[in-house]
């Protein structure tokens, strides 16, 4: 009797789909730490032996006058260094957060899709100045900006956010924008947010709390805009990198951030080619299912702006050997990217690649607002896409933009997860209209290539002295 109980109570328990690949996901991420190891970086060589001849405020104080404004992250920095084995139990319980948190933002929706894009992701560019400090400065900032995201949803969906919520919201905005790139990002996610609730819904719940999201992240531009060790920084990295840097225009870093942002965009990033393999995907269904049809010059364009970002990150990815093999010259102009200066104006070979770049924002904003039927789901999908860009493109202001290389891809990368998954979400009525046959053979697909991501970075993680 009591064997039947325990098992009708069994039966009742529900596991929901996301918890389940939640715990696949958090057992890859541990799988992975227990293969790292730290020898070199940043982290070894600075922040582990920092305290041992000075306090931690000293310290910071130096490094806020002499070299950084990220004194938050820097100060954790320093206490976690030296324990290896301490920071991979942050580390871990940072990506529980960050996966929690994602999951969230999509409604728990599609956990697979979500989780699995993640887990694409090159971990091994999170090693390229140690695995410590280049984690604590880029992707614990991502995570906690995820996070503090969740309040802006609660508060779009008409929840109510209590006050320790307040509290670990506004503690991880702080955290988050103590990085350029994280302010600009949550700036320009609460400008739209405030656009779209404030001024066109009407709604007046929360605006004290969103006032306080914008004090932080002003409060945080300001502290990094007066802080004189950026500036200290900012000239040495003049220096040994970019001797030119000083004679730039606003308008020749903007490009100088775009071009070098697209280029690497288009030709060394697996999430930006599923991006745009998605788009023409459903550019493609939505020609044979959809209802909305459109005609003429218009029909023409849309077509053209679905097809030609697909084609270039195929071309330049996937046949990129033989792009490189039929069409030397433009290839080559593309992927070793030259800045117009006094020199070479009048060469237009050089003018390519900007022209090409902006020719294929254009036309990933434009199939992004035909996408779909419903207006504001497509200006929505556009307007991410400029701010993940944005992101990145900030960068040209800083001398350390090649030096950096492309660790500072993740908070795009991870606006561009995010819009697959809204995007896969948007589509649901014209998927549900193909073949049983197609979605299990789009999800092994899938799958397969997630596994095979998984093992490659287990073995860049292994290969990572």
């Amino acid at each position: 009797m009591r064997r039947e109980k325990r098992q009708r109570a069994a039966h009742k328990i529900h596991i929901p789909q996301w918890a389940v690949w939640y715990v696949l996901f958090m057992i890859v991420i541990i799988f992975w730490h227990l293969l790292m190891h730290e020898y070199i970086g940043d982290a070894v060589t600075n922040f582990s032996k920092g305290l041992d001849s000075d306090t931690l405020i000293n310290i910071l104080k130096r490094r806020y006058n002499n070299w950084s404004s990220r004194v938050i992250i820097e100060g954790l920095l320093y206490l976690i260094a030296r324990y290896v084995n301490l920071w991979k139990l942050c580390n871990i319980a940072v990506y529980a957060l960050f996966a929690y948190s994602l999951l969230y933002l999509t409604d728990f929706k599609h956990p697979k899709l979500t989780l699995g894009l993640w887990l694409t992701y090159p971990v091994i560019e999170m090693a390229s100045a140690g695995w410590i400090a280049t984690y604590m400065n880029y992707f614990w900032p991502l995570a906690m900006c995820t996070y503090a995201m969740i309040s802006l949803h609660k508060l779009y969906n008409g929840k109510k956010i209590h006050l320790i919520e307040w509290l670990t919201f506004s503690l991880a905005a702080l955290f988050a924008a103590n990085v350029e790139q994280v302010c600009v990002l949550y700036a320009c996610v609460l400008t739209g947010f405030g656009i779209d609730y404030f001024l066109i819904q009407k709604s007046k719940k929360g605006f004290v709390f969103y006032i306080l999201q914008w004090i932080i992240t002003l409060g945080n531009i300001a502290f990094i805009c007066l802080s004189r060790g950026n500036s200290v920084r900012t000239w040495k990295e003049i220096g040994m990198r970019m001797q030119d840097f000083g004679t730039m225009s606003i308008i020749d870093k903007g490009v100088l951030g775009a071009v070098v942002t697209m280029g690497k965009l288009v030709t060394a990033n697996l999430n930006f080619l599923i991006f745009v393999t998605v788009i023409f995907a459903i550019s493609i269904l939505n020609r044979y299912y959809s209802e909305k049809k459109t005609t003429g010059l218009k029909k023409l364009i849309t077509r053209i702006c679905f097809a030609l970002p697909f084609a270039a990150a195929v071309g330049l990815t996937v046949f990129k050997t033989a792009s490189e093999t039929f069409f030397p010259q433009i290839v080559g102009v593309l992927l070793n990217y030259v800045r117009v200066d006094a020199e070479n104006w009048y060469n237009l070979k050089y003018y390519v690649p900007f022209i090409v770049y902006m020719v294929m924002i254009m036309a990933i904003l434009v199939a992004l607002l035909n996408l779909f039927e419903d207006v504001k789901k497509s200006f929505m999908l556009a307007a991410l896409f400029m701010t993940g860009l944005l992101s990145r493109v900030v960068l040209g202001f800083s001398p350390t933009l090649y030096a950096s290389n492309m660790r500072t891809f993740i908070f795009f990368d991870a606006v561009i997860i995010f819009i697959i998954v809204l995007m896969y979400c948007f589509s649901a009525e014209v998927r549900k209209k193909l073949p049983q046959r197609v979605h299990k053979a789009a999800s092994y697909i899938f799958t397969a290539a997630v596994v095979i991501s998984v093992i490659n970075n287990a073995v860049a993680v292994c290969a990572r002295i």
